[in-house]
């Protein structure tokens, strides 16, 4: 069945929303869902998920929500973003999934836009 909307748009859409609600609810002062409570990941109905994707600094809660998804989902593949290089490593050893540092991306991301930059100059 064909769509007209791009699964990578239908992505970005989805993370966007979810960044806007984050900045709605910390002006709200409304408590976050906490996604290492079992109920929630449940209610988000990851057992049918293909995918989990993590944004937290908290390493601890990265490995509690990976262990409840997959303990429900043991095929669900994981994204998680860390702050922290050491915890990186570490949740790279015990193979969570595909791990991203957040100062690292940033870093990548900055060298990658200097050097289209760079080379749009030369065109």
């Amino acid at each position: 069945m064909p769509h007209s909307v791009t699964l990578i748009t239908t992505i970005a859409a989805g993370l966007g929303l979810a960044l806007i609600m984050g900045f709605i609810a910390v002006r709200l002062k409304v408590p976050a869902l906490v996604a290492s409570d079992p109920a929630v990941l449940i209610q988000a109905h990851i057992a049918r998920a293909r995918m989990l994707v993590i944004a937290t600094p908290d390493a601890f809660q990265a490995r509690k929500m990976i262990g409840i998804a997959r303990m429900l989902n043991p095929g669900i593949d994981t994204v998680v973003r860390i702050h922290d290089e050491e915890e990186a490593e570490l949740l790279r050893k015990e193979n969570v999934g595909k791990v991203f540092m957040g100062e690292h991306e940033l870093a990548l991301g900055m060298t990658r836009h200097v050097l289209e930059r760079i080379a749009d100059e030369s065109e």
